[in-house]
């Protein structure tokens, strides 16, 4: 039952033509959740589906977070934008993004 549970959603955050992850990282770190999220990546991976991932961390929190295999496949069709600047919500504005 819980096996179907997890296939059902991979394949429904599977489905979208763009899946956007936003704090990817910064919520919970449960390893079966962490799991979960990689399999969508490699299911997206798989399927040729775009993926914008949002996160706080550094690129190479990243990279070491997803893993060198699933960072391989990533990286294999990806732009990065490095985003620098103060946080928005205390009025700052962007310094620098560059592709």
């Amino acid at each position: 039952m819980l096996h179907a549970l997890r296939k059902e959603v991979i394949d429904h955050f599977s489905s979208f033509d763009l899946l956007v992850i936003d704090e990817y990282g910064l919520h919970d770190r449960h390893e079966k959740r962490l799991e979960m999220v990689h399999k969508v990546l490699y299911s997206r991976y798989d399927n040729m589906k775009s993926t914008l991932l949002i996160s706080n961390f550094t690129l190479q929190n990243i990279k070491q977070d997803l893993g060198t295999r699933l960072w391989s496949r990533i990286n294999e069709n990806v732009k990065i934008c490095e985003c620098y600047w103060s946080d928005y919500r205390n009025g700052k504005t962007a310094k620098d993004c560059a592709f």
